[in-house]
């Protein structure tokens, strides 16, 4: 009885450690966020602004969005296609990624996060796809501080 009750206790706690180690792995996996600065303070106004991402920036992680954080105050709001400055003035932000093969990934919605336009993509960007360009059109003049790339596991 003694050989059983041993061994029910060590396969409890091989169980328990085992959970514990999964546990732990998503919580590793949970916090991982890569951010890439792509583009510092720059004035863009009814143009395309290529960026060539040198080396290339790749998904890795559950969500990929570009990050542009621009000087003025701003809200966005449906369609979730351009952002209204605090002046009044809509404008129109488009964002275009390119892959290493050719394809093309587009704007799909934008929103806020963190005081920054958040920018979404549709087809989603499947993982370990290289990005070699950004380009970003607006239909107006802004002056955008930041564009990153933001590539993480949400909670």
């Amino acid at each position: 009885m003694n050989k059983l009750l041993r061994y029910f206790l060590y396969l409890i706690l091989i169980i328990f450690l085992l959970f514990s180690i999964a546990i732990i792995f998503l919580v590793i996996q949970k916090d991982k966020i890569e951010e890439i600065i792509l583009l510092d303070k720059t004035i863009i106004a009814r143009e395309k602004t290529t960026i060539n991402c040198d080396p290339m920036i790749k998904r890795k992680y559950r969500s990929t969005s570009i990050m542009i954080e621009i000087e003025e105050n701003w809200n966005a709001f449906p369609p979730w296609k351009s952002v209204k400055l605090e002046n009044g003035q809509e404008i129109n932000i488009d964002v275009v990624l390119s892959s290493e093969n050719g394809k093309k990934f587009y704007s799909n919605i934008i929103g806020s996060a963190g005081g920054m336009i958040n920018v979404r993509f549709k087809p989603e960007i499947p993982i370990n796809t290289p990005i070699k360009e950004v380009q970003i059109l607006v239909d107006d003049k802004i002056t955008i501080k930041k564009v990153i790339w933001q590539d993480w596991n949400p909670k």
